[in-house]
């Protein structure tokens, strides 16, 4: 079962927990939002993680680092990194790490002229 499948399942036994104690409709529908809305949260951080952890493993391929080398500094995995630079390939439809970089430094100097 995926994540979203499971917190939405967890929210709904939730919900059934506070039913079976007696909980007004009302306090299901509270309790069904504030569960909802810490989801949402807890998803936009995780967005925002990775897209930190991308930018940071692009920077650090332009800096010429390793897969390896760039895994070590942040703290992630080997298998993580590969998987950032493989979204950074499609993200800018390049060939390689390299072009990405290029396509990068020319998208930041259109930004800046």
């Amino acid at each position: 079962m995926d994540e979203k499948a499971l917190d939405l399942a967890n929210i709904q036994d939730m919900i059934v927990a506070q039913q079976e104690k007696g909980a007004t409709l009302y306090e299901m529908v509270l309790l069904a939002n504030q569960a909802l809305a810490k989801r949402r949260e807890d998803m936009a951080k995780k967005s925002w993680t990775s897209i930190v952890v991308r930018t940071e493993v692009l920077k650090l391929s332009a800096l010429g680092k390793t897969t390896k080398e760039i895994a070590e500094q942040l703290n992630i995995t080997f298998d993580n990194v590969k998987f950032h630079k493989k979204q950074l390939l499609i993200e800018y439809k390049a060939n390689n790490i390299c072009h990405v970089v290029y396509l990068w430094q020319q998208k930041l100097l259109e930004n800046y002229a």
